[in-house]
């Protein structure tokens, strides 16, 4: 026993042994080692029980050895692929953060499972706040999709089996997300020990496979003459369902065009539906009422805060809990206002595009079932007034031959009863599209059931041919034999007209008439599916319009429209008919040439540029507008839509940061877009975990050289991508919408930072410059934010001089006197920074309310050597001069350069020659007042 014993497990084994004898345990199973007759050791599974006789005294051992050495091999092969793992786990985790694809996996054995940042993401959740495991994550889950889920992971326990689901889950914050779930197994011997899998968001696409199967049901709706408010209704119930807490409101236009009824609004509660109902067009009637009279959109993000919000309408909003309300006007066909379309929200909520884009299509649909309802009681009030002879009425023998016709037989067909009677209806109203087969077919209904349905293609005595709904009945006698044949016929081209404008709204951009992104997503799939069989290749043309934002946001939504629509009529202009022209939304713009080289598609990406070469004239006034284009081919940068489509949009971004013009996709684009995205994963947490510093650079006196203030600069190192520059974060911040969140950290720390000077005694004299970007002057809330920061830190507004960039303010220039008006009256001080590499707009200069102009370093550093620059400095300390501001000079480096300003009458100077910018502690040594002793 000792001898085949590994030494190491022998101690183990005889201690178990002892237990065994002496009557505290009846057996032992432990794991050990045993020498195999060739010397070699193996890994054993070893079961030992202890047979008594009858007085109980130790009788014999019985004992029981399996080989496990393959499983501790495995299981060592595992520990060490863990190992790996971890190493390459930060290159996973960028990888799916740029695909949009979590990964998951679930250990059997240990009952944990683990989650990507990406997966978190999907949820809504950041991994500090949840700890996932398989019941949790269960109940993310809506109760139809855990079912399938729950018997997908019993298979793959039980036999091995992968699955590939799409499953619908509600996240942290409430969205109900559609996703795309993968699971395989991971087996050792036989017994799965670990699940893991993908899991993806794909709720646009099932939007948009969700608003297909909506516009057929509601045009089936809108055919089959179903009531106007069951279709009203279905419209509410959609848009409801579609954004959980949404709750439609549909009204129309009453008779006397002057009112409002309410028309279907399937969870409102019954006071409130009362309340809008035959409510008066205008501000009396809240925001539906004011959508009808200016014919145009009411957005009210906030119903408490909306100054143009009467309190009734407040009052009522609030005992129904509703904070927002977004109203559109629903047009007819000749444009004229039929009623609006109102969605309401239990919280404050902004539509996004998406929002926008689902209200205008279900208010289009509601506008068609409206004139078709209107349609439909014309028709009846028509039967009434002429003895019901809307419809044709045939009469017929058993050999065809026409014994009678009605009154609206001939306004249907154009033969009058005198020339029809006698004739054969096939003579007068075969049209010839119609097979032999296909009259047969409705013979043999006929004669078995004796009525027949559907729709003819019929032909008018002009030889016009038509569409008719047709219904046909056999008259019998007692003998069941047939003397009669009834033809019910109405014209329904109106109706074939009507599902063609339908068509045109779910698959046409409204605004330009192209191609939308779900026609050109189906479009796109079926020429990669047929090149893919004939071998062929393409290219995808992604076009992002230049400069388009300012006229939107300068100029107002009417003129981005009209932009856009020339935009699309001059694409239209150099596109061949072998190519497909779309708009998917917004300023985006796509192309697909089929059989399309590199020079072929060079050629047709020029051609583009140039219809922009010459300014859109828009109501008179002239609008400078270019693109940028990102071209990618198939099958070489991709077999997929979705790949293509992303290759094409990361080289239209290349082209755009190279200042337009187009660029064809390279594999390295890719490389460089998970950097950039590296940095925007690592820039929020590094805010958190205080890698992020302020570094202060003196602002000097040209006259006394005395410190009159200081810059706060943000400066960041990572610990393992080290100092990582403003240059290169900043941009990745401005691209990622963090600029707010980043700002409110700098306003934060630098009133930490002056709190605690003081509390140490040291004086900054002048106040702390911090810099202000456009995304944080776009923000409504910036005014009361700011303040907030600053009280919380136990600061005043008078320490700090907020710097903003003539671009961040010319952007939306009225938003920005507004915002600076505020931002004064609170007490914080203003400079316009980077003055002179901007609009330099005079008009709007003398109404900011800034206290200081900061002269650009581009024209301190040569004003020495070059007489241009050199007059530009000195007409700007001039012009501030003149509008009573202080001039600061940035960048000086030089004596001279500090000498020339002085006598130019600039009274600041930051810059090299004084200081670099430098860390809190060595600022304060160098540059502050010493506390009083």
């Amino acid at each position: 026993f000792q001898d085949i014993t590994h030494p190491d497990d022998l101690e183990s084994d005889l201690a178990h042994i002892g237990v065994l004898l002496a009557g505290k345990i009846d057996s032992y199973r432990m794991k050990k080692r045993y020498f195999r007759k060739d010397g070699n050791a193996v890994w054993v599974m070893l079961s030992v029980s202890l047979v008594r006789d009858v007085d109980g005294r130790p009788k014999h051992f019985v004992s029981q050895i399996e080989d496990i050495s393959a499983m501790v091999e495995a299981q060592r092969s595992l520990e060490l692929a863990s190992r790996s793992l971890e190493q390459t786990q930060h290159l996973l985790e960028a990888s799916q953060y740029a695909a949009q694809v979590g990964g998951w996996e679930w250990d059997i054995g240990l009952n944990t499972l683990f989650w990507t940042n990406e997966t978190y993401r999907i949820h809504d959740l950041s991994p500090g706040e949840f700890s996932p495991s398989v019941d949790s994550a269960i109940e993310f889950y809506t109760p139809e999709s855990v079912q399938v889920l729950t018997a997908a992971l019993q298979l793959a326990q039980s036999e091995g089996t992968p699955y590939d689901l799409e499953l619908e889950i509600v996240s942290a914050r409430g969205r109900h997300v559609w996703v795309r779930t993968t699971g395989s197994v991971t087996q050792v011997h036989g017994r799965v020990i670990k699940i893991g899998g993908a899991i993806q968001d794909i709720t646009e696409r099932k939007h948009a496979e969700q608003w297909q199967l909506h516009y057929s049901h509601v045009l089936a709706l809108i055919s089959n003459e179903t009531a106007l408010k069951d279709v009203l209704v279905a419209l509410a119930l959609f848009v409801e369902q579609w954004a959980v807490t949404a709750k439609c409101c549909i009204l129309l236009m009453a008779p006397d065009d002057a009112h409002l009824v309410l028309g279907a609004s399937p969870s409102l509660p019954g006071y409130f539906a009362e309340s809008v109902d035959n409510i008066e067009i205008g501000q009396n009637g809240g925001a539906c009422g004011m959508a009808a009279l200016n014919r145009a959109p009411v957005m009210v993000e906030d119903i408490e805060t909306c100054e143009g919000m009467l309190p009734k309408w407040r009052e009522l909003a609030n005992k129904a809990g509703l904070r927002a309300v977004w109203s559109v006007p629903v047009f007819s066909s000749e444009r004229r206002v039929v009623g609006t379309f109102a969605v309401y929200h239990v919280e404050p909520w902004a539509p996004n595009h998406t929002d926008e884009d689902l209200l205008a299509r279900s208010a289009a649909l509601a506008a068609l079932a409206i004139e078709r309802a209107r349609h439909q009681e014309a028709q009846r009030l028509a039967r009434t007034v002429f003895e019901a002879n809307v419809e044709g009425v045939m009469v017929t023998s058993p050999d065809d031959r026409i014994l009678t016709v009605n009154r609206a037989f001939e306004n249907l067909t154009g033969y009058r009863v005198d020339e029809a009677i006698g004739n054969t209806s096939a003579k007068l109203l075969d049209s010839g599209h119609h097979g032999e087969a296909f009259w047969s077919q409705i013979n043999e209904q006929l004669v078995q059931g004796g009525r027949w349905e559907g729709e003819v293609w019929s032909r008018r005595k002009n030889g016009e041919v038509y569409p008719i709904q047709m219904s046909i009945a056999d008259v019998r006698d007692d003998a069941g034999i047939m003397t009669q044949r009834i033809s019910i016929m109405s014209d329904i081209s109106m109706q074939k007209v009507q599902a063609a404008r339908i068509e045109q709204l779910a698959f046409y951009d409204s605004l330009t008439g192209l191609p939308n992104r779900a026609l050109f997503l189906d479009r796109l799939e079926n020429t990669l599916a047929a090149a893919e069989r004939r071998g062929d290749r393409g290219a995808i043309l992604f076009m992002d319009l230049d400069r388009f934002k300012e006229i939107n946001d300068s100029k107002g939504h009417a003129i981005g429209d009209l932009a856009l629509a020339e935009t699309a009529r001059r694409f239209l202009t150099v596109t061949r008919k072998e190519e497909t022209l779309a708009r998917l939304g917004g300023d985006e713009f796509v192309l697909i040439a089929e059989g399309a080289d590199q020079r072929s598609a060079a050629l047709i990406a020029a051609r583009l540029l140039a219809t922009l070469s010459e300014p859109l004239v828009l109501m008179g006034v002239a609008h400078t507008i270019g693109t940028s284009i990102g071209i990618a081919f198939y099958p070489d940068d991709g077999k997929t839509s979705e790949e293509l489509i992303k290759h094409t949009d990361i080289a239209m971004y290349r082209a755009k940061a190279g200042g337009g013009g187009y660029r064809f996709y390279q594999a390295e684009m890719s490389t460089e877009l998970e950097k950039h995205l590296g940095i925007a994963h690592r820039l929020g947490p590094a805010m958190e975990a205080n890698q992020l510093q302020l570094y202060y650079q003196p602002k000097i006196s040209l006259t006394t050289k005395k410190l009159v203030g200081a810059e706060a600069l943000l400066r960041w190192h990572d610990p393992e991508l080290g100092w990582i520059s403003p240059a290169v974060f900043v941009p990745v911040a401005e691209q990622r919408g963090m600029m707010g969140p980043l700002g409110d950290w700098v306003l934060r720390e630098s009133c930490r930072q002056l709190k605690e000077w003081q509390t140490l005694g040291f004086k900054l004299p002048g106040r702390l410059s911090i810099n202000v970007s456009v995304q944080q002057i776009e923000d409504p809330e910036i005014l009361g934010r700011m303040l907030e920061i600053v009280h919380a830190a136990g600061g005043v507004p008078q320490w700090l001089e907020l710097e903003l960039t003539e671009s961040s303010m010319m952007s939306n220039p009225e938003h920005a006197v507004e915002i600076m008006t505020f931002l004064a009256a609170a007490g914080f001080g203003l400079s316009i920074d980077d003055f002179g590499t901007g609009y330099s707009s005079l008009s709007y200069l003398k109404r900011f309310s800034a206290d200081e102009i900061k002269i650009d370093i581009s024209f301190v550093r040569n004003m020495l050597s070059n007489k241009n620059d050199y007059a530009i400095v000195n007409a700007i300390i001039a012009m501030a001069q003149s509008l009573g501001m202080s001039t600061t000079a940035e960048g000086v480096e030089l004596e001279g350069q500090a000498e020339a300003l002085r006598g130019m009458g600039c009274q600041i100077a930051q810059g090299f020659l004084y200081s670099r910018p430098v860390a809190a502690n060595e600022f304060a040594e160098k540059w502050l007042q010493p506390p009083i002793p």
